[in-house]
């Protein structure tokens, strides 16, 4: 229903957004789209970064404002693309509780990621590798099980890559490693950074002394958020990714070294910033009633999504064989 025409059954784009986004930015025209191209722009409709845009409509005299879905493409498709787009309309999702940043968050730019990618110059669209062909006899069609390429490498990946499976698996292992590593590093410079900024607005530090400060935490925040948000982002599009994580650790570091000025100017030089190291410590940090949140979602879990469950499978749309081996992952434990 999302990727097809129902009565033709040819890709199609139910999402307007994604003809409004593809328009602005102009490279590739959504009355020019092809084949291949729609194979991947289906998948766009959902695997992209957008905001909601205040729009004035009117209706029945009344004059409303509707929160449209809109991509940020009109600069282009990179994240330093967006990122100029955004400042240039002053917009901002919140502003972080300690520093007082106006932050972006980014969603899911894997389409975007994807476009930067060694498969995307070779020709390759997400079905390629998400949907690979199958055959039945004597038809061929795209398996319509999205998943990762990886539990099936030997009608995905090997097709092209020539190593054996397990050497592949090796390879993938590695990349994503070296993008754990830094993001890991930049994710601590850029937290770092926020804390100490609160630290110096405790100080007393002016508008004026932080606004460099505040300006290089937006741009590293954006960039790790973007990076670690694209999922499979170090399969897609590899040295994109840690270039996006280098960047953010860059700026981080250059926040922090503003930071570091302010704070000696105000009498606190060596301040050291509160321990984040595990999520029941950031958690506190950032007032989250762990335990208490815990015990909610698992009151949850065991209760009202049940009911849901059954209440589903009474009327005919949920079959409990369908989750038959499934283990139960939550972010809460």
């Amino acid at each position: 229903a999302d990727c097809h025409n129902p009565k033709t059954m040819e890709l199609t784009l139910t999402r307007p957004y994604v003809a409004r986004g593809l328009d602005a930015e102009g490279t590739l025209k959504a009355a020019n789209v092809t084949h291949q191209d729609m194979r991947s722009l289906v998948c766009a409709q959902c695997h992209v970064e957008y905001y909601f845009h205040a729009t004035k409509w009117t209706k029945d005299g009344e004059e409303k404002t509707a929160m449209v879905v809109t991509l940020p493409w009109n600069k282009g498709y990179s994240v330093d693309d967006m990122e100029k787009y955004y400042d240039e309309i002053g917009f901002f999702d919140w502003k972080n509780k300690f520093s007082r940043t106006p932050m972006l968050k980014a969603q899911h730019p894997e389409y975007e990621t994807f476009l930067t990618s060694d498969h995307y110059r070779a020709g390759l669209s997400c079905a390629d590798c998400h949907m690979p062909y199958v055959r039945e006899g004597a038809v061929k069609y795209s398996s319509h099980n999205v998943g990762s390429p990886l539990d099936n490498i030997g009608v995905t990946c090997l097709n092209c890559h020539k190593e054996s499976e397990s050497e592949f698996r090796k390879l993938l292992g590695r990349k994503l490693q070296r993008k754990n590593e830094l993001s890991d590093a930049a994710m601590e410079q850029v937290a770092t950074g926020h804390l100490e900024a609160a630290r110096a607005w405790e100080l007393g530090a002016t508008e004026e002394e932080m606004a460099p400060v505040l300006s290089d935490l937006r741009k590293a925040s954006w960039r790790w958020d973007f990076a670690a948000a694209s999922h499979g982002a170090f399969f897609h599009a590899p040295e994109e990714t840690l270039h996006t994580f280098a960047r953010a650790l860059e700026f981080g570091q250059a926040a922090r070294l503003k930071l570091r000025a302010i704070l000696a100017k105000y009498g606190d030089p060596d301040y050291v910033a509160p321990d984040f190291s595990t999520k029941e410590k950031a958690q506190a940090l950032v007032g989250i009633d762990y335990a208490g949140e815990s015990a909610a979602k698992k009151t949850f879990l065991d209760g009202l999504r049940e009911e849901w469950l059954k209440t589903a499978e009474k009327n005919g749309v949920y079959d409990p064989k369908s989750r038959e081996g499934m283990v139960r992952k939550t972010s809460w434990q």
